[in-house]
């Protein structure tokens, strides 16, 4: 079952290929939380424990949509 089954974002990025919304605008501020279970688990963003490469598959997304802008938290895996 796992091999048909995705993460909302993952399965947007990996297996669609979407990199880009033309018509996505939302002009509003928006902040982004990546959960410990889609981090540790389905890791679709890193943690900051990990020393690896940024990456952040529902950031990417969402950095695609036009007139967004993004607030940041003082804790660490909200910062990018």
């Amino acid at each position: 079952m796992r091999a048909n089954t995705y993460e909302q974002a993952e399965f947007v990025t990996d297996v669609q290929k979407v990199d880009a919304f033309w018509r996505a605008a939302f002009p509003h501020k928006v902040g982004l939380h990546n959960s410990c279970g889609t981090l540790r688990s389905l890791r679709t963003a890193k943690t900051t424990e990990i020393d690896e490469p940024f990456i952040s598959k529902p950031l990417s997304l969402l950095q695609e949509v036009k007139d967004i802008e993004f607030v940041t938290s003082a804790w660490p895996e909200l910062r990018r």
